[in-house]
C-alpha cells in the first residue's frame, strides 16, 4: 500500500521488481541490504542496462530501484511515478565496466575520464547540499 506519499515495506516486497545487474548472479546494494534484514524483493526481470527500465516497468506494476537523477535524463522516465525506498540503504557506488581491449583506446580513454569527472562534480554538488 501506499502511504505518506511511499510504499510500505511489505508492498515493495511484493511486487516485481526489474533488476540491473551485469552478471546473472550479481546482487545489488538493495538486494544486500535486505539479506541482512533476512528480506528478498521479488526480481522478475534482469537487465544490464539502465535505459531499459522505463521500458520495463511502465504501464506494469514492476518497480525498480534506481538512482532518481537517471530518470531525469531518460525521456521515458519522466513519467514514470517515484518512491523512496521504505528502507535504509548505503549509498550507491557507480561502477563502470569495459572491455580490456578499449584500456588504450584514446577515445575510450577520454569517455571514461568524462564519467569521472562528471561524477566529481555530482559529489561536490551532493556535499554541498
Amino acid at each position: 500500500m501506499l502511504q505518506n506519499g511511499g510504499l510500505d515495506l511489505e508492498t515493495f516486497l511484493a511486487l516485481p521488481h526489474v533488476a540491473v545487474t551485469v552478471a546473472d548472479n550479481e546482487r545489488t546494494p538493495i538486494d544486500t541490504t535486505l539479506e541482512t534484514l533476512g528480506l528478498r524483493r521479488r526480481i522478475a526481470v534482469s537487465t544490464p542496462y539502465f535505459s531499459w527500465v522505463p521500458a520495463l516497468i511502465s504501464g506494469r506494476r514492476n518497480l525498480a530501484v534506481v538512482v532518481e537523477d537517471l530518470l531525469d535524463v531518460l525521456p521515458e522516465g519522466k513519467s514514470l511515478a517515484r518512491f523512496p525506498i521504505p528502507i535504509a540503504v548505503e549509498p550507491i557506488m557507480a561502477k563502470m565496466v569495459w572491455h580490456a581491449r578499449s584500456d588504450e583506446d584514446l577515445g575510450h580513454a577520454w569517455l571514461r575520464n568524462l564519467f569521472i569527472a562528471a561524477s566529481r562534480d555530482s559529489d561536490q554538488v551532493a556535499g554541498a547540499a
